[in-house]
């Protein structure tokens, strides 16, 4: 309820209730792929299926650091990494099967833009990005976000360690912070669901 989305310990499971879990199952069935950053993977070892589906696997690790033993490595017949061409050499000769796309980064951070035009080519249009805080918030900040969806759980965390949604820099000035529009909000068992659309202008 006060925003946060891990405990300052970085203790996310679980916030939300299994039932809101499932919904945002049948989120990812809407899009043609689910996007996060490999700190995500490192901590959460995510699997990002739908519930009908299985959406492309996007993950943002501009310096490899993948675990091979993550479940999304594993099961890399529909994962897309993006890491840094710094590595081209050195991964596409250990990994020849793996479906990687080398971009340049300035420290350590690719050009979204670019990362949307490299998977638009690959046929896929639409992306649900989930996460982390860090990755959300640089998508929001470059207003590359079309729909939000908040799951709100009435738990109270607290903490000025504990992560929220939107994190990276944020915006500077309240006049040029986007409102939601067309909201829904739905109730459900435990929390609320808002979903909108962001007046970036």
């Amino acid at each position: 309820l006060d925003g946060k989305i891990t405990t300052y310990k970085g203790i996310s499971k679980w916030i939300t209730s299994s039932y809101a879990r499932d919904l945002g199952r049948i989120l990812r069935d809407k899009y043609d792929a689910v996007l996060v950053g490999v700190n995500t993977v490192i901590k959460d070892n995510p699997r990002l299926e739908g519930l009908k589906k299985s959406s492309f696997k996007v993950v943002l690790d501009p310096d490899f650091k993948i675990p091979t033993s993550s479940y999304l490595f594993k099961n890399k017949e529909r994962l897309i990494i993006f890491t840094s061409l710094k590595w081209k050499e050195k991964i596409e000769k250990k990994f020849p099967s793996l479906k990687i796309i080398f971009l340049k980064e300035k420290e350590g951070l690719f050009s979204l833009k670019m990362v949307l035009k490299k998977l638009y080519r690959l046929g896929i249009a639409s992306v649900f990005v989930e996460g982390g805080s860090f990755t959300l918030g640089k998508f929001f900040e470059e207003k590359l976000i079309d729909k939000f969806y908040f799951f709100i759980s009435f738990k109270l965390i607290g903490g000025k360690g504990a992560l929220t949604s939107l994190g990276a820099k944020g915006f500077a000035y309240l006049k040029n912070c986007p409102y939601l529009k067309n909201i829904e909000i739905k109730r459900l068992k435990k929390e609320l669901l808002i979903s909108g659309y962001p007046d970036y202008f």
